[in-house]
């Protein structure tokens, strides 16, 4: 009668311990709880106003990430195992991840995971267009890696789910040095006089007599918008050039070109 007590008792403690153990690892990823880093994968770790991506570059351990203080957090990055790495989110490149029936996640310009729950949007599929609609600059698509992406929620994000999925990187025009047929996404812009994609709009113009957009300015042989003209320092062409010289006037201090009117680079 003893023994069949003791292996009552016994019994009841195993399954506790598995349901308590159970529900620490199902509630990790949380910066509360801390992070688990797979094997051979990448997630984001955005603690305590330090985000990186870490990349278990390991075959055969799984690493548990403390992240409750930022003192753990802190001593993780300065201590971490020798297959694993960290790369800054704000070096990331621009990323989508897509999940059937989740809002669509993607990276905002510091690199962090993110989603804009007042579209609800979800990504058809890991395309370009996917990628136009959160980066209108995208002039092309291609896979990056299978990252664990965390807190991914229904349409008007409801719920939340982790999950490790196929991410896409999103290459802007402003990143691209390729060719001008290449150069096709929203707002992208060739610049003939020195080969490159932009989004500014005088960027792309030539000559002296193309570079006509609004707030367009010709400047030693180069066509400028008004928001670099301060960092230009050709006094002769801002006293003399009469594309625009009654608008012009040098400041010798900030060795700046001001423009007076509708535009001030001051």
């Amino acid at each position: 009668m003893k023994k069949k007590n003791i292996t009552k008792k016994l019994i009841f403690f195993v399954v506790v311990l598995i349901i308590l153990v159970g529900g620490l690892v199902f509630a990790l990823n949380t910066v509360s709880t801390g992070f688990r880093a797979n094997k051979s994968t990448y997630m984001q770790v955005n603690a305590w106003s330090n985000c990186y991506q870490v990349n278990n570059t390991g075959s055969a351990n799984d690493y548990f990430i403390p992240t409750a203080t930022s003192t753990e957090w802190s001593t993780f990055r300065t201590n971490k195992p020798s297959d694993v790495s960290l790369t800054a989110c704000s070096s990331m490149p621009y990323r989508i991840a897509v999940w059937e029936g989740k809002v669509t996640k993607y990276t905002d310009a510091n690199g962090v995971w993110t989603q804009d729950c007042s579209t609800g949007y979800s990504g058809p599929s890991y395309n370009l267009t996917t990628c136009q609609f959160f980066f209108p600059e995208a002039i092309s698509a291609s896979f990056y890696s299978y990252e664990w992406v965390f807190n991914w929620t229904a349409s008007g994000c409801s719920g939340s789910s982790d999950s490790l999925k196929p991410t896409l990187r999103c290459t802007l025009c402003t990143e691209y040095a390729g060719d001008y047929s290449s150069c096709i996404g929203a707002s992208c812009k060739w610049h003939s006089y020195s080969p490159g994609c932009s989004i500014d709009d005088c960027f792309t113009y030539g000559d002296s007599t193309s570079c006509t957009n609004a707030g367009c300015y010709w400047v030693s042989s180069q066509c400028f918008s008004a928001a670099t003209c301060k960092e230009l320092m050709y006094e002769y062409e801002c006293l003399h050039d009469p594309a625009y010289a009654s608008e012009c006037e040098w400041d010798s201090i900030n060795l700046c070109c001001k423009m007076y009117g509708a535009l001030d680079c001051g």
